[in-house]
């Protein structure tokens, strides 16, 4: 998307957003403005000292290479299951690093040194090139094969003067591909760290499928710094998930936390969002949200209840904030009982 079309998307969506702020309630505008600081408002953990210091490392390497050689590791993979939070925690990092803005070269041009996108799914390689092609503003015209897309965006990169290319759901690259076709991507992927005089570096993000991409390919595990977005647990990650939690409800949204900052509450938040920190907090803005609608003062477990039936569309005896055996509940299955009542009905309908 170039700079006017930007513009004019942002235009569009200013005149959306005006129309319906005017046809809502005033108590309701003011509500979705603090939700919009509050889901603004960024979570650190120790995983972010482990990403900022990776970021340093692939930074530092592309630099090196003006007073010498790059260094050999120039990927990056960032691994965790969905809703870890990894994809956030990269979008904040990036936006937040001066080195990735973008500037305007002696020519006019402007100049985007960290570009990001998503893998197509399904992966082929001519269209992750063709993909990449496209996020770096490249337009391209008729038909063209796929060693001539991967010429073509290497050439690009470097006309383009983009140092930094992150691809997020990278773990396409294992789905229904076989041995043969990964390595070849994998040679291909490796060829993007080589390019003659230009020394680009790459983000990878995926969920652990792509740590088989790895594993796979020894070279590429050889050239790469990895950085893990583990499950949380209970006991281990109790400290960390009271300090979440207790900033989001009383520092973000402004409220108290009445009994939710206990162990038991605590294990139940983590074993909902079955350990991934991204959801957990999703919960946790949730039960803010649901205390500033009904105009209360406190987050309570009552507002954790009342957060995860609406998330999950779970039954009363499914939800893990209200059942007493609450660690037989499988977040996942939380739907499986209007699934089987639809079964059911189309049974004896037959």
């Amino acid at each position: 998307m170039d700079h006017h079309q930007h513009e004019q998307q942002q235009q569009g969506l200013g005149e959306a957003l005006g129309r319906l702020r005017s046809a809502m309630a005033p108590e309701a505008v003011a509500r979705a403005e603090r939700l919009g600081r509050i889901n603004r408002a960024y979570v650190r953990t120790g995983r972010d000292k482990q990403l900022a210091a990776a970021f340093d490392s692939l930074v530092e390497s592309a630099l090196a290479s003006e007073s010498g050689q790059s260094s050999k590791r120039r990927a990056l993979f960032v691994v965790g299951d969905s809703g870890s939070g990894k994809t956030t925690a990269i979008q904040k990092h990036i936006s937040e690093r001066r080195e990735f803005d973008a500037w305007v070269a002696e020519d006019g041009e402007v100049v985007r040194p960290l570009v990001s996108f998503e893998a197509p799914k399904p992966l082929t390689l001519k269209l992750l090139a063709t993909k990449a092609l496209e996020a770096i503003g490249y337009k391209l015209h008729g038909h063209i094969q796929e060693n001539q897309a991967w010429d073509l965006l290497k050439r690009q990169l470097r006309e383009r003067r983009v140092l930094f290319l992150h691809i997020d759901e990278m773990q396409h690259v294992i789905r229904g591909n076989k041995e043969a076709a990964i390595q070849n991507l994998a040679d291909t992927v490796k060829s993007l760290l080589q390019i003659p005089g230009w020394p680009l570096h790459v983000i990878f993000s995926g969920v652990p499928s792509l740590a088989k991409f790895l594993r796979h390919e020894t070279q590429l595990r050889n050239r790469s710094l990895v950085v893990r977005f583990d499950p949380l647990a209970f006991p281990e990650h109790a400290t960390l998930v009271r300090a979440c939690a207790g900033r989001i409800i009383e520092s973000d949204a402004g409220l108290k936390a009445e009994g939710v900052l206990e162990d038991e509450v605590l294990h139940r938040l983590i074993h909902a969002s079955e350990g991934a920190f991204g959801t957990l907090i999703q919960f946790v803005r949730a039960a803010a949200e649901d205390m500033l609608r009904s105009g209360g003062d406190a987050v309570t477990p009552a507002s954790f209840a009342r957060a995860y039936r609406l998330l999950t569309g779970c039954p009363d005896s499914q939800n893990v904030f209200l059942v007493a055996d609450w660690l037989s509940v499988e977040p996942a299955n939380a739907l499986a009982s209007l699934i089987e009542e639809y079964d059911r009905s189309q049974e004896g309908s037959r």
